[in-house]
């Protein structure tokens, strides 16, 4: 090669490649940064929402497991001495505390358990709306236990799916079978 002649294309491509080489690294090592703080940053945040989501879950379902609790068992704690469950419920349901907590499900609960909370609740506010056009409103009962509990049942399988358990394989009702003895009685062939 005569030292005097013109450099070659390929001559240009080798320099250009020592020297955009070099630089492309340093970008994509910065891309890949970016990225990667990114992606960690909303993990923190998808984790902070899971965190306040399982709080306002356990304050939605207080009320619910109340309800399935005995009179006996509820008067180990103090406030609530003397009371009957439902009473006890209901006035929980009714206070400013729960609507606060109901209000936060609105905005950070996923949308099945949020459709699922407005469903029971929807469910009871008929039952409540019977009982005011009753002669009595003791009178008014659950016409149909499995309707309430199927329900509940859709609301507690929503949040379990919404905590991290997408791939459940259980059945609404089996989400009750710890809290209630007789459920299985609805089953038909071993199946709900």
């Amino acid at each position: 090669m005569n030292p005097q002649s013109p450099p070659t294309l390929l001559e240009y491509i080798t320099a250009f490649g020592s020297i955009a080489t070099p630089i492309f690294v340093l970008i994509a090592s910065g891309i890949g940064w970016a990225i990667a703080r990114r992606w960690e940053k909303i993990r923190q945040l998808e984790e902070k929402l899971r965190e306040d989501r399982i709080a306002v879950y356990n304050s939605i379902l207080e009320p619910f497991i109340i309800l399935f609790t005995t009179d006996e068992g509820l008067s180990n704690k103090k406030e609530y001495r003397g009371k009957v469950t439902t009473q006890v419920a209901r006035d929980k349901i009714l206070s400013l505390e729960y609507r606060q907590a109901a209000f936060k499900l609105s905005l950070i609960g996923s949308d099945d358990v949020f459709r699922a909370y407005n469903n029971l609740m929807q469910y009871f506010y008929s039952l409540d709306a019977d009982r005011h056009m009753s002669a009595a409103p003791e009178d008014a009962t659950i016409s149909d236990p499995k309707d309430m509990l199927s329900y509940l049942g859709k609301l507690l399988l929503a949040i379990r799916i919404s905590v991290g358990n997408e791939t459940t394989t259980l059945h609404h009702l089996e989400m009750l079978e710890f809290l209630i003895k007789d459920i299985r009685k609805f089953q038909k062939y071993g199946k709900y």
